[in-house]
């Protein structure tokens, strides 16, 4: 495939995916970006190659009449027509159940293998003036199902009453297959209190859930100066909630915050967190590049570092936009080993958005040699 070629189908599968999960899925409240809303990656290149419209910003929830083709078509791009014109006719895509039992094949490892986490429903609408109901909330799962992502973080049950009903709900109205993928966000226990009786914990285990994932501090400072815990209470935060949450059966999952930050910090400090989540049975741990200031050759250094610690362990990458390189970050993440990759559609999320998952699916299918990824095909048709 030569250059011109590659980049025209990355450029078409960009827009399918993007296409593919909003089709039909038009929630009955809003779901749209402020009315000055930054730039969206998908909405420019879908200007170029699917349709025509005017300057005016994409809505986040692209309906079927943005998906008309363009007269203006290249020959490179025509093979695009056939996978949209499958599914705008309600073809079913293939789609497996999450990658639990992955996990407890061993550990995964990028770039040729890799795991998609969507957090559109839990980090996405953390962004200012989304909004999303309960009932959007269902129809954007069953389509990322559709779509075949492995994890869809549904929300955080011990947060707000619309997110504990999402999971109520969830077990009587979603298919099977969708519900295997759901994930449940929460954080560790509090302090100077075991998990078992940490409501927010409880309420984890009653979403049903088959994985959680819980968010821990993993800098140093931030637990001494920002939660104010001893230094080893934190540790056995980690190692008690994680332990009990894998006693109640679920598949659990850390998200390190401020991982890149606190290994600068303090890289001690930050691998005794690590280690502490993976005594408790934690299957994957995730490094968050929260304040989304770190650089690429940051991010490559401190990962391939990492997982030599951890060689039977699945690392992820969680990355902020704050400097414009959650995508570019996310991708050199695999590269240098990482197996899970969070991240929301069109980048939507906290501050300046996280990580597009509109971007780094294409990408990895087309450049960086990732042969396992369950939802390859449905971009490829």
């Amino acid at each position: 495939m030569n250059n011109k070629t590659s980049s025209s189908k990355l450029s078409a599968a960009t827009a399918a995916l993007y296409i593919f999960l909003n089709h039909n899925a038009a929630p009955t409240h809003s779901f749209q970006l402020s009315p000055q809303p930054r730039p969206s990656r998908v909405g420019l290149i879908t200007s170029t190659s699917l349709h025509e419209h005017s300057d005016k910003q994409l809505d986040a929830t692209t309906t079927a009449s943005a998906a008309a083709p363009s007269s203006s078509r290249t020959t490179d791009e025509s093979w695009i027509q056939q996978d949209l014109e499958s599914l705008l006719t309600n073809e079913q895509p293939s789609r497996s159940s999450s990658s639990q039992p992955q996990l407890q094949n061993g550990p995964i490892r990028g770039p040729s293998h890799a795991l998609i986490y969507d957090t559109t429903l839990r980090d996405g609408t953390q962004m200012e003036s989304i909004s999303v109901s309960c009932d959007d909330k269902l129809k954007i799962a069953k389509r990322l199902s559709e779509f075949n992502v492995d994890y869809i973080e549904a929300g955080w049950p011990g947060s707000n009453p619309k997110d504990e009903e999402f999971f109520a709900r969830a077990q009587v109205e979603l298919d099977e297959v969708t519900k295997s993928k759901l994930v449940a966000f929460g954080s560790t226990r509090r302090k100077n209190m075991m998990a078992k009786d940490d409501r927010q914990i409880q309420l984890l285990v009653e979403s049903a859930a088959p994985t959680v994932c819980i968010v821990a501090k993993a800098h140093l400072w931030q637990v001494t100066d920002i939660i104010r815990a001893d230094p080893q209470e934190n540790l056995d935060m980690i190692r008690d909630s994680v332990s009990y949450l894998v006693e109640q059966g679920r598949t659990v999952m850390v998200d390190l915050e401020h991982f890149f930050d606190g290994y600068k910090f303090d890289k001690e400090y930050t691998l005794k967190c690590c280690e502490a989540a993976v005594e408790g049975g934690a299957q994957v741990l995730v490094m968050c590049d929260t304040n989304g200031g770190s650089m690429p050759w940051d991010i490559e250094q401190i990962t391939k570092e990492t997982l030599s610690n951890f060689e039977s362990t699945t690392f992820g990458i969680h990355c902020h936009n704050d400097c414009g390189l959650a995508v570019a970050n996310s991708l050199t993440s695999v590269q240098a080993g990482v197996g899970l990759i969070q991240g929301t559609i069109n980048g939507i999320g906290e501050r300046t958005g996280n990580a597009d998952l509109c971007s780094i699916v294409p990408s990895l299918a087309f450049h960086c040699d990732c042969e396992q990824m369950s939802c390859k095909d449905n971009l490829e048709g």
